[in-house]
């Protein structure tokens, strides 16, 4: 066997299964109610996200409930005597092969599946074993039982990400994990024999959104560091191993994202720093540190569950690709990723997490007080950016501070602003920010207090113009700022285009769904066309389409040959203001869902 020393940063823990509901005290052994049988309504597996990671077989439709024919048992919890039953239907209703009777007035009921006591993890290629558990809620005599399962072996998701390199994971086969090979089900209770073995466990291969996965089911416990997994790669069995041990835990999903690299990217363990760093050339940074990172001109660093508890500062055009879960945490008064100077461009990518916070008068990623920087540009991941007081989450920060264009091509974007601050966009007074452009992905922008969704925050800032063309689009303003639009109090935005997408446009109190915030703010022209789903809420005092409250420069609003647009009105003073320029080829209906299109007054 060739050992290769990999680095393997994981591990981010996704809480899948509910806690059992706790056993109540119950009554003693009553003689009027024994030989009466035990009636199971139904059951089910309850689960986490995607409903993939509680799948008791694992089917190629992705349910999540028990095959027809399952057999589990089932005992009440104040009695030995054990039960079994069998799926009788997709419903999860049962049918009865042992009876039990009921021996007291009251019970909980204890499930398990399966009915086996000996469980074989060693192959799950092609199916995965599953010890699952179920405890009722005290019911009484007579009553159906309902039964939820949870899962009680601790599942383990392995990706892959190759860097500096055009290979893909397609060549890697044959994905092992080290681990017990095999365990005892005592009545949905896992533990493992004296005399186990450990060995590497075939894993189930699955592809989520066109990426392999590699799945198992594994005894609780350590996932110890060395040799933790091995595979094939072109031919030649490897192994790999983790930089630490990893605690893997009933009911919970371990993700383990694995970096193959060549040797020009030498990856930089953060645990090692002891002080502010310069990346001068592109690298590989993982684990812990509380200092901050400085990004030379040019370079491309990833990110693999790299958690910075300061600050990532960008001297020149940059690219950081997250693979796994990243968090960069700044307290201090600094962008969570300080965009380059004017001119230059923060690119973000990759199919991890990133959870980006600003300090204080700072963007979640962009620039801060009295400060600029060049554009950004978000391609894929899972990107969450929050802005300290004053900071859009992304885009600009306090005090005529600025950003370049901001792009989202793709990925799942949430962006947060905090008080006075855009979601994406400016900050706090006469901060500013060029074009905003949504391309794809699925964008949630929330505007703190005085800031829009998206668009400009609070106090004379601004933002170029926006443009949505496609993606998921979910734009919320702050008090007193247009969910798509301007912030309070003087500020404004470019023109708004709408081409594509699906976009929902709430306003803030005083704010319009897609316009100008509060008292003396603007817009430019408003332009919606061909888009299939649009759905624009009012604030309170205000319109859903066009000036805020004490607002009235809006330019020219024109929404064309759009078959489905909401507006929801119910707490504002109507629809348009000033009314449309051209409304051909749409239909407007309230939410109520009744047609209001010939009640809209067009210019």
């Amino acid at each position: 066997m060739k050992t290769k020393s990999y680095i393997i940063i994981a591990i981010g823990t996704i809480l899948l299964l509910a806690a059992c509901s706790p056993v109540a005290e119950l009554n003693g052994s009553d003689e009027r109610v024994q030989g009466s049988q035990l009636t199971i309504a139904s059951v089910r597996v309850e689960g986490g996200v995607g409903g993939a990671e509680s799948r008791v077989q694992e089917n190629a439709d992705g349910n999540s409930a028990f095959e027809v024919g399952d057999i589990f048992c089932a005992r009440f919890a104040n009695n030995t005597k054990v039960g079994t039953f069998r799926i009788a239907d997709v419903a999860g209703s049962c049918d009865v092969i042992d009876p039990i009777n009921w021996v007291s007035i009251k019970s909980s009921v204890v499930g398990w599946y399966p009915k086996e006591e000996a469980i074989d993890l060693s192959d799950q290629s092609t199916r995965m074993p599953y010890v699952l558990k179920a405890t009722s809620d005290v019911i009484s005599y007579g009553t159906e039982a309902t039964l939820t399962f949870h899962n009680r072996l601790a599942k383990v998701r392995v990706s892959f990400e190759y860097i500096g390199t055009d290979e893909a994971t397609q060549d890697i086969k044959d994905v092992g994990i080290y681990g017990y090979k095999s365990c005892v089900n005592a009545q949905g209770d896992v533990s493992v024999a004296a005399d186990a073995q450990r060995d590497y466990i075939a894993m189930h291969k699955v592809v989520y959104n066109g990426k392999n996965y590699w799945e198992a089911n594994l005894v609780p416990g350590t996932l110890q560091a060395e040799s933790a997994l091995r595979f094939s790669r072109k031919g030649k069995e490897e192994t790999m191993s983790l930089h630490k041990d990893v605690e893997i835990e009933a009911g919970k999903m371990s993700v383990l994202s694995l970096a193959i690299y060549t040797s020009s990217y030498s990856p930089i363990n953060l645990d090692e720093l002891t002080g502010r760093t310069t990346i001068d050339k592109s690298t590989i940074l993982y684990g812990t540190t509380n200092y901050s990172i400085s990004l030379a001109d040019g370079v491309h660093v990833y990110l693999c569950n790299a958690t910075i508890n300061n600050c990532i500062k960008c001297n020149g055009d940059a690219t950081i690709t997250i693979v796994g879960a990243n968090v960069v945490n700044c307290d201090a008064s600094n962008a969570g990723i300080s965009a380059g100077p004017e001119g230059t461009t923060l690119t973000i990518d990759g199919d991890g997490k990133l959870n980006v916070k600003g300090g204080p008068s700072y963007a979640g990623i962009g620039s801060g007080d009295q400060s600029s920087c060049g554009a950004i540009t978000i391609k894929g991941g899972i990107v969450t950016a929050t802005g300290g007081v004053d900071g859009a989450g992304i885009g600009s920060g306090y005090y005529y501070s600025s950003c370049g264009a901001i792009t989202i091509k793709g990925g799942i974007v949430t962006a947060t602003g905090g008080v006075d601050g855009a979601g994406i966009g400016s900050g706090y007074y006469y901060s500013s920010c060029g074009a905003i452009t949504i391309k794809g992905g699925i964008v949630t922008a929330t505007g703190g207090e005085g800031g829009a969704g998206i668009g400009s925050g609070y106090n004379y800032s601004s933002c170029g113009a926006i443009t949505i063309t496609g993606g998921i689009v979910t734009a919320t303003g702050g008090d007193n700022g247009a969910g798509i639009g301007s912030g309070y109090c003087y500020s404004s935005c470019g023109d708004i285009t709408i081409t594509g997408g699906i976009v929902t446009a709430t306003g803030g109190d005083n704010g319009a769904g897609i316009g100008s915030g509060y008292f003396e703010s603007s817009c430019g022209a408003i332009t919606i066309n061909a888009v299939s789903d649009v759905r624009v809420k009012s604030g309170s005092s205000t319109v859903c389409i066009g000036n805020g409250k004490f607002s009235n420069s809006v330019g020219d609003i024109k929404v064309t040959n759009c078959p489905h647009v909401i507006l929801d009105n119910s707490l504002g003073l109507g629809y348009f203001s000033p009314n449309p320029k051209d409304i051909s080829g749409s239909n407007f209906f309230d939410e109520d869902g009744s047609n209001v299109t010939d009640k809209i007054t067009v210019q």
